[in-house]
């Protein structure tokens, strides 16, 4: 059957050698040299940069017992879900150029890892950016409870909490990829990394993670930072206040002993 730009869009099932159904089509996509170039120094870039900055972080955190504070605990946190998500995801698409568009060469195992660690590092991420929040808003607005709550072990505590959680909302994902394979008329194949079901019957999966992982983080994040700005904003007003009244105080005090001071000069004068 040929469409209207003459191509033609044949639709059959081919069993390969590895009994994967294959679609047919008359050929496969390049990327142009620009763009592999452009992409490879780009993509690079950002992995070699995340990773050693995160590999650093996690270093001088885990060495310096200095470090081992309840904010570095939720950075170290962080820097592991920025880990997860650089080879997850910026790794492969730093070698995605050099192949055809769409080409999943890795096979079937690495393609549902790959999915699943890449929505695992998203969430764990949203989730200590979260509690790191929580904690900076508990220590500069009710430092009195911040003694108490925000503490090492209770921080280790909702951190391992935090990656369970995400754990386990992200694990479908290992199950709900699948390796697609595509034929063109030279006989050639080509393995995608694909969704298992239709796009449309994930929607509410993708509304849950969108309202949980992003919205509400979202919403506390805005209102707990707001609330840390007034209550620094309220706390400098206040001390520019109180050191001018001090200022005021004390140069009438110096102003009163002059006084004195010239009064007793002439008193005592001949």
């Amino acid at each position: 059957m040929e469409s209207g730009d003459g191509s033609e869009n044949i639709t059959c099932n081919i069993t390969n050698g590895n009994t994967t159904e294959c679609m047919c089509v008359k050929d496969f996509e390049h990327y142009s040299s620009c763009y592999v170039v452009v992409a490879v120094i780009l993509l690079t870039a950002i992995f070699v940069m995340g990773f050693v900055g995160n590999i650093l972080v996690i270093t001088v955190v885990i060495k310096r017992r200095s470090m081992h504070t309840t904010t570095n605990c939720y950075l170290l946190s962080l820097a592991f879900a920025d880990m997860l998500l650089l080879l997850s995801a910026a790794l492969p698409a730093t070698a995605e150029p050099f192949f055809m568009r769409a080409e999943w060469p890795y096979g079937h195992v690495l393609c549902s890892i790959m999915v699943f660690v890449q929505y695992f590092g998203a969430n764990a991420s949203a989730l200590s950016i979260t509690a790191f929040t929580i904690e900076r808003y508990i220590a500069i607005c009710h430092p009195m409870k911040a003694q108490i709550m925000c503490t090492t072990e209770r921080a280790k505590k909702i951190i391992i909490g935090l990656w369970c959680f995400a754990l386990m909302y992200c694990a479908p994902w290992l199950g709900l990829s699948e390796i697609t394979c595509d034929i063109n008329q030279k006989g050639e194949t080509m393995q995608s990394c694909s969704y298992r079901l239709e796009r449309k019957q994930y929607r509410v999966y993708y509304m849950i993670d969108l309202v949980i992982f992003y919205i509400v983080p979202l919403v506390i994040t805005a209102v707990l930072y707001s609330s840390i700005v007034h209550m620094l904003y309220n706390t400098t007003i206040y001390c520019s206040r109180r050191r001018r009244s001090i200022d005021k105080r004390k140069r009438t005090a110096v102003y009163s002993r002059r006084q004195v001071s010239n009064t007793i000069l002439q008193t005592t004068s001949p």
